[in-house]
C-alpha cells in the first residue's frame, strides 16, 4: 500500500499488524492504529511487541467503537486513513467514515470470506 508522506491512521484487523509496524518503522511517531479483533488482548500484545503505539483494539464487528476510535485520533484532520484487512471491515468503515465526512481514505482488502488469491 502506498500512501502520501505524513500522518496515517491504519484501521484494520489482525492481518494489518505487520502493515502498521512497517509504516511505523518508516514514519516514526506519525502512525495511529485502530484494529478490530476477536482476540483483543492478544492482538494488542502482538501490536505493542512490534512497537505500534498509539493503539486501539476494538471487538471484531464493532463499527461504532472503531469509528469512535478513529474520530478521536489526534492526527485525523491531516492524516490519511488507510483501511486494510478483511472486506467486511473495509466496507463497513469506509461507509461509516464517509458518512462522517472523512474522505481522505485509502483501501486495501487482504481477504474476502470464501475467496482466494486477491493479490
Amino acid at each position: 500500500m502506498e500512501l502520501p508522506p505524513g500522518p496515517v491512521i491504519i484501521v484494520g484487523d489482525e492481518t494489518s499488524v505487520a502493515v502498521a509496524a512497517s509504516f511505523e518503522a518508516e514514519r516514526p511517531g506519525q502512525v495511529t492504529t485502530v484494529f478490530q479483533a476477536t482476540a483483543v488482548e492478544e492482538t494488542r500484545a502482538a501490536a505493542e511487541s512490534v512497537g505500534i503505539r498509539p493503539l486501539a483494539v476494538e471487538r471484531r464487528g464493532d463499527t461504532a467503537a472503531t469509528l469512535s476510535a478513529v474520530a478521536s485520533a489526534a492526527a485525523l484532520p491531516r492524516a490519511v486513513v488507510a483501511l486494510t484487512g478483511g472486506s467486511e471491515l473495509v466496507l463497513a468503515m469506509r461507509s461509516a467514515l464517509r458518512a462522517r465526512g472523512i474522505t481522505n481514505l485509502k483501501t486495501k482488502t487482504y481477504w474476502v470470506p470464501g475467496k482466494r488469491g486477491l493479490d
